[in-house]
């Protein structure tokens, strides 16, 4: 992007939202280029497919429960894999790992929270994310559980998680991510990459 185009300013300014708070011994963090990413035509239906899987869920959940269906611009780290090597010109290809809830894809609220673990390369220094559109849908708020089961994002029916009133009580709580707080940020575990639309990818070094 152009930095004088007002795309550029607007992602510029959602990075420097959070990572203006981060202080490590005085140092600066400096974007050096912003890219869009254009995925090709399969990859936008398999993540719009999904997203229509979603809302089609919760016509009826919604007055149940209510809650509402939300898509949220998140920030995603690949630790020591290039993020622009996970986006081929056929698919975009994510890796779950263990997290805090289920074996999971994590975005984080925060931009600083994400760089903690962002991919770097070693002769230039220069440090690399994710900007991702995020089908989140339902999400269930809870602090660590490995117990709870990831959803699965290939059915229509929810995964159930249960929250106990006291020990004669229940109340079963459908979801299609997990939410919660990890060193003072919101993060959000995902089933998979169906779920996850990458936008940018941002480039940036500390001084």
């Amino acid at each position: 992007l152009e930095r004088d185009s007002h795309m550029y300013r607007k992602v510029k300014n959602f990075f420097y939202t959070s990572m203006l708070y981060r202080k490590k011994k005085h140092r600066v963090n400096i974007i050096k280029s912003i890219k869009r990413i254009t995925h090709p035509v399969y990859y936008n239906r398999k993540f719009w497919a999904y997203t229509s899987v979603v809302i089609d869920r919760h016509v009826t959940c919604d007055s149940k429960f209510g809650l509402r269906l939300t898509s949220r611009l998140l920030w995603h780290s690949t630790g020591s894999i290039d993020p622009e090597s996970i986006i081929s010109l056929d698919d975009v290809k994510f890796n779950p790992t263990k997290t805090l809830w289920a074996r999971a894809i994590t975005c984080s609220c925060d931009a600083a929270h994400a760089a903690t673990t962002a991919y770097q390369d070693k002769s230039t220094g220069v440090k690399k994310m994710l900007l991702c559109l995020v089908t989140v849908g339902l999400p269930l708020i809870c602090g660590p559980n490995p117990y709870i089961m990831a959803p699965i994002n290939n059915r229509i029916e929810l995964p159930l998680a249960y929250k106990y009133i006291n020990k004669d009580q229940e109340v079963s709580v459908p979801y299609d991510s997990i939410m919660g707080c990890h060193q003072g940020s919101w993060i959000y575990a995902l089933p998979d990459g169906c779920s996850i639309l990458p936008a940018f990818v941002v480039e940036w070094t500390e001084k």
